[in-house]
């Protein structure tokens, strides 16, 4: 696991696709024409997130899935890890969502011990992994400080979720993660935002999530004997 904290340089990026930046400088300027060139699909619409799931996008939000998503991160100085099925984002805010998938298999739920310790480990381990990748690049390297929330399993939902705080450039961004179990893996689903905006994204991707669903086949309840545990 790694953290998906947004640049300094990606969150200028996307305040210019989102018209926030009257004054960026010429670089900045070219990401975000590159970022409103991507096949950006406007809301009312239902997303697919490489077959094995949908998502309502309700008007006043965009999605982008596919290589798209990929190439988003990539403009905002995050390196891709190949996984990404989705980015959604309100048309008037700067916080945005990464959707991917882990085909780890079925993830059973009856260990609710977490290991809130181990979970950061990996978290910073997977970050410093990327930050490898940034240096080559060239780009700002993130820096995981801690937890902004602890690990938290709700059985009704199968939702594990927890939140980091990081920083990067003498900025710092939250990394508000949402795990949904399917029956061959684990849906992502990372918010990043500043910390200004945490108590109002939060409540808006927990209802954008009520519109998402496994399709047939890859549901948690669908479960049988000899799947991947």
């Amino acid at each position: 696991m790694s953290a998906r904290l947004s640049t300094a340089a990606g969150w200028l990026g996307l305040s210019i696709l989102l018209g926030c930046a009257a004054n960026a400088g010429a670089q900045q300027q070219d990401v975000g024409a590159q970022l409103a060139a991507l096949q950006w699909q406007v809301g009312p619409t239902k997303a697919d997130l490489g077959g094995m799931a949908t998502l309502d996008v309700p008007a006043g939000y965009q999605f982008l899935g596919g290589d798209g998503a990929a190439r988003f991160m990539e403009l905002i100085e995050n390196p891709s890890d190949g996984r990404e099925l989705g980015i959604l984002l309100p048309r008037e805010d700067s916080w945005f969502v990464v959707f991917s998938f882990s085909p780890e298999g079925y993830v059973k739920d009856d260990d609710r011990d977490l290991d809130a310790d181990a979970i950061l480990s990996s978290i910073r381990k997977g970050t410093e992994q990327s930050n490898k990748i940034r240096r080559e690049r060239g780009w700002a390297t993130l820096e995981v400080q801690g937890w902004q929330q602890q690990p938290f399993y709700d059985p009704q939902t199968n939702n594990l979720t927890w939140a980091i705080r990081g920083g990067s450039s003498g900025s710092t961004s939250i990394n508000h993660s949402t795990r949904l179990l399917g029956r061959r893996g684990v849906m992502e689903v990372d918010l990043v935002t500043g910390p200004e905006q945490l108590d109002g994204a939060v409540p808006a991707v927990n209802a954008l999530l009520t519109g998402f669903s496994f399709t047939q086949g890859h549901r948690y309840a669908e479960f049988t004997r000899g799947d991947k545990v």
